[in-house]
């Protein structure tokens, strides 16, 4: 609808009030009367094609001619959404108050917004309200319909899959799209033909739907004929779809498919419909989105503006030269700037311009700072009879910033390339198919020769974000691996809308995620224990693909994992679970009694023939832990789970230094008195105490070490040195060694019980040892340990060859010989000796 025609629905349905209107809003009815009325000076930022309505019915002038819009208007109402401040239902209140009708509320990160239709005249009241930051046009959904020409049942190779028993059966698939049966209001699509059960129908566009929801039904139902479907309508604006998202999921949609995009979502952060796809990804849901057609119909540069303000495409040029639009066709640039959303700082416009004459065709110039949003949408369509080169020129408005610009291209000219300055920039969806959680989906036809080549329109990744969802910037930069699987398109369906699209062959992206949401729901219906997480590990496992050839590598930036074949995601039907063999390096335990002395590495070699697998503790692990460590990896594929544990003993520590006993450590020792009888002691926590090694004390002069060596269980050696320090020796036996006979004996009396004894006193620890000699031969022995410095030995004969030999000796001389040994010391033995002759 041109402005014109649209201006004048707007005029003939503003004449009458709104019903229900308060008092205070009601003569803001009357478009003249609301733009004549007082405005406060606070106003919020409008979108500049929402004030190219106004502006004519304030001066009572035309629309210019030639210019295109996608904005919905019904009844006298355009649709829009408007961002707030505080809560969305608090603000909806307000704008009710002044005759908006309320469609859907959200208060998402980065800021609440209400969405509803409401009269031209009364935007500028709207954007007074002190709770309102912007107001844009709610755009018209883009549908991701090829503009060519055909069967993804037998190319998915699912029907042995179907053949194994899975249909589809107990699985709900949710479709979002433009409409499923407009010609109706019914809540329910019946059974028969395409359906073998009926499709309940939660929201619909009877206004202006093409049906090609029901098209993408039929597509699901050939796949998986016993699903059960539903569909809601993903047309009203964002906030109406992100609505249509949980509506699917409460009615119980496990896989959800979604063709329709909002080109005016954040291209560089999160939008409301990317966190909803995040949030029911999480809550179990796999959510599949086209990811768009519009090939690498994308530009992106830093804005670089010179002093007029336009943007410098290069060399100087401010026009960069888009394409060559023929007669009746359309082209739609929706310009974005990475500033955060809600919070624009820079004021950038935009407009289409013919290259031959520079005479502006179109343009967009929404103040966009401080509230408003960082984007501008100018569109324009060829009402001339000839063919227009044309260009786009960019400029900034206000403001100093030079933020990063990019723009998709959106038209009806078969997705010309960008003819100048292009960039080859990704052009995925920038909401569903753009989100961590969803599955982008490209387009590659059913019948290509070995399904490896994209559609020249399917759109091409990677994704990047540059903030976070409530705008904060992102450390890096995050790139996100889009599209995420290809599936097939240009197939016949036998939707044959009487208006202007018809689906009897039903090309696009939109036309493959219904072929993978089928795929999908065949799995699930084979298990339904199967999480999100492992549907979209089989769907997107190389493995269970054919890689695109387009671009070396896969994932891919053309089809991610590649287009994706039901049999080998089935994989027969996987029974058993992964088989998991754990490998230690190195493979036996380096140290004693199997410990290990370095930390060794856990590796598991994870395996399933059939299915994919995914793991949770199965990478390479080193083991740095001490003690008795266990290593488990779990992983888990169609089949079930395996678990597999490796418990090792690691201790890569030596013992606590050891401890030395009975000497002490420093001190100084005479060369006879070094302690001989020298030991160590040592503790270690982990593995305990092999043993402890004291080396042995040397007795040469000077300063000297003590080498002890504690050894742990596992092996580990741990050493010390104590100091001591040898001096000269010292002889601390008292002479003479005192003999005596008590009494004086007889030589008889010597044999007796009296003897005689030798006593040492003022000595160190020792033994005192006597003999009696005669001629060298030993006749008596006697010997006692010292105690207290004093040693006495009693010398008697005790045995009859004694008391022999003392007999013979009667007259004769003996010798008595007394030998001290001490227990330290270098000089040990301390002698004496005397000859006694025997009395008769």
């Amino acid at each position: 609808m041109t402005p014109r025609a649209l201006l004048a629905v707007l005029a003939l349905a503003a004449a009458a009030p709104v019903a229900g209107a308060s008092a205070a809003t009601a003569v803001a009815a009357a478009p003249a009367a609301a733009a004549g009325g007082p405005v406060p000076a606070r106003s919020a930022p409008i979108e500049s094609a929402l004030r190219d309505l106004t502006a004519p019915q304030a001066t009572g002038k035309a629309a210019a001619p030639g210019r295109a819009t996608g904005l919905q208007a019904r009844a006298g109402r355009v649709l829009i959404d408007v961002s707030v401040d505080g809560t969305a239902t608090a603000a909806a209140r307000l704008l009710r108050e002044l005759g908006m009708t309320v469609t859907a509320t959200s208060d998402a990160l980065p800021y609440a917004a209400v969405e509803g239709w409401l009269e031209p005249g009364r935007l500028d009241r709207a954007a007074a309200l002190p709770v309102v930051r912007a107001i844009e046009a709610s755009w018209a959904p883009v549908a991701d319909v090829g503009p060519v020409t055909t069967q993804g049942d037998a190319a998915h190779r699912t029907p042995p899959v179907r053949a194994l028993g899975p249909t589809g059966a107990g699985v709900t698939v949710g479709v979002i799209s433009d409409s499923f049966d407009w010609q109706t209001a019914d809540a329910t699509f019946p059974a028969g033909g395409e359906f073998t059960s009926a499709v309940a129908i939660l929201t619909d566009d009877d206004a202006a739907g093409q049906d090609e929801g029901r098209a993408m039904g039929e597509i699901v139902a050939d796949l998986a004929p016993d699903a059960t479907l539903k569909f809601a309508s993903g047309r009203g604006g964002s906030v109406a779809k992100a609505a249509a998202i949980d509506q699917l999921v409460a009615a119980g949609a496990r896989i959800i498919a979604d063709d329709v995009v909002y080109l005016s979502e954040p291209f560089f952060q999160d939008g409301r419909i990317a966190q909803r796809v995040d949030a029911v990804r999480a809550a179990g849901t796999v959510y599949l989105a086209s990811a768009g057609n519009r090939a690498r119909q994308s530009w992106e540069g830093t804005l670089s503006p010179g002093a007029d303000g336009y943007h410098d495409f290069g060399g100087g040029d401010t026009t960069q030269t888009l394409a060559t639009v023929p007669p009746g066709a359309t082209v739609t640039i929706e310009l974005q700037w990475a500033e955060p959303w809600g919070r624009a700082a820079t004021d950038v416009n935009a407009m289409l311009v013919d290259n031959a004459t520079a005479a502006v065709l179109a343009s967009a110039g929404t103040v966009n700072p401080p509230t408003g949003n960082p984007r501008e949408r100018v569109e324009w369509k060829n009402t001339t009879s000839d063919p227009v080169v044309l260009g786009l020129r960019i400029r900034r408005a206000s403001g100093t910033g030079t933020p990063l610009l990019k723009w998709i291209q959106q038209d009806d000219i078969a997705g010309s390339p960008v003819a100048e300055y292009a960039t080859r920039s990704d052009t995925i969806n920038p909401e569903a198919a753009s989100a961590r959680g969803g599955l982008a989906v490209a387009a590659v036809r059913w019948n290509d020769p070995g399904t490896d080549t994209p559609q020249a329109s399917s759109s091409r990744g990677p994704k990047t974000r540059l903030f976070s969802a409530s705008g904060a910037p992102l450390p890096v930069p995050e790139v996100r691996a889009k599209p995420d699987l290809a599936a097939a398109d240009c197939v016949a369906t036998s939707v044959a809308t009487p208006r202007p699209s018809s689906y009897l062959t039903f090309c696009g992206t939109s036309a493959a995620v219904p072929h993978a949401a089928g795929i999908a729901a065949l799995l699930r219906s084979a298990r339904p224990q199967l999480t999100a997480d492992q549907v979209v590990a089989i769907m997107t496992s190389p493995a269970n693909a054919i890689d695109c050839t387009a671009s070396a590598g896969v994932p891919d930036s053309d089809c991610g994992a590649g287009f994706v074949l039901a049999d080998r995601a089935f994989g027969a039907l996987d029974t058993t679970p992964p088989t998991v063999t754990a490998a230690v390096t190195p493979p036996a335990p380096n140290g004693n009694s199997g410990w290990y002395r370095t930390p060794p590495t856990v590796t598991f070699a994870v395996g399933d023939p059939e299915s994919a697998v995914t793991g949770s503790g199965c990478e390479p692990t080193p083991v740095t832990a001490q003690g008795s460590v266990t290593v488990t990896c779990s992983a888990t594929s169609v089949g079930g789970t395996t678990r597999v544990p490796v418990t090792l003993r690691v201790d890569t520590a030596g013992p606590a230094a050891p401890v030395v006993t009975g000497l002490r450590p420093g001190a100084t020792y005479p060369a006879n008195e070094v302690p001989a009888a020298v030991a160590c002691t040592a503790t270690d926590a982990t593995s305990g105490i092999a043993g402890c090694v004291a080396g042995r004390p040397v007795t040469a002069r000077g300063p000297r070490q003590l080498r002890l060596q504690a050894t742990d269980v596992a092996g580990n050696v741990t050493t010390a040195s104590v100091p001591y320090t040898v001096a000269a020796a010292v002889d601390r036996i008292r002479r003479p060694l005192s003999t005596a006979l008590k009494p004086t004996p007889t030589v008889a009396r010597l044999l007796g019980a009296t003897g005689y004894r030798v006593t040492a006193q003022g000595v160190p620890g020792g033994r005192l040892t006597v003999k009696v000699q005669r001629g060298g031969t030993t006749i008596a022995t006697g010997t006692a340990v010292a105690r207290g410095g004093r040693v006495a030995v009693r010398v008697r004969a005790t045995s009859a060859g004694a008391r022999s030999r003392v007999r013979r000796a009667r007259g004769r001389q003996v010798s008595v010989s007394a030998t001290f040994v001490a227990t330290s010391g270098s000089t040990p033995r301390s002698t004496v000796r005397r000859t006694i002759k025997k009395l008769r």
